[in-house]
């Protein structure tokens, strides 16, 4: 999700919205507040039960904001949608953190989220040169839908297939 979505929602706020840059540079911003406001809403609830399944049922909804991103026609619905998509990724980033932390053990716990980080940081990147390759290909928004219904794809299996994950606290 993160390599088509950072690198492709600019070149989509221009080429099929015909945003400037400070308006492309605002889709960000509305993301912002959708996180915020989710990372604030985690934060308030004391025992969130099943933690797992939260954290992929808010990934599965980003195999549903990629293509709505990529394949809406107006400036106002893509900001709610990724406003809305915001609000699964302060969901997905918060829960991700907590299971990982949760659940490593202590003198384990640097590494463990040493290649997580390094996980994050090199993964996004590499999806960025591949959603530039095929967005050449076929288009950014066809991409972007299609990179949506693979994360959904994957996200659904992983959801359906571990229950352990569904249960993780």
């Amino acid at each position: 999700m993160m390599g088509p979505f950072g690198t492709l929602l600019p070149q989509i706020a221009k080429e099929e919205l015909g945003s400037s840059p400070f308006e492309a540079g605002l889709l960000f911003a509305f993301m912002g507040a959708g996180m915020m406001i989710s990372s604030l809403g985690i934060a308030s609830v004391p025992d969130l039960k099943n933690k797992g399944g939260w954290f992929m049922v808010s990934l599965m909804t980003a195999g549903f904001v990629l293509p709505a991103l990529g394949l809406s026609p107006w400036y106002a619905l893509t900001a709610v949608v990724i406003f809305l998509g915001g609000m699964g990724g302060g969901v997905f980033m918060n829960l991700n953190q907590t299971l990982v932390q949760a659940n490593s053990p202590h003198e384990m716990m640097g590494r463990v989220v040493g290649i997580h980080t390094l996980a994050f940081q090199g993964i996004g990147p590499m999806g960025g040169i591949l959603a530039g390759f095929m967005a050449a290909w076929l288009g950014a928004p066809i991409w972007m839908a299609i990179s949506g219904g693979i994360l959904l794809a994957l996200t659904t299996m992983a959801f359906l297939t571990q229950p352990v994950l569904r249960k993780m606290e």
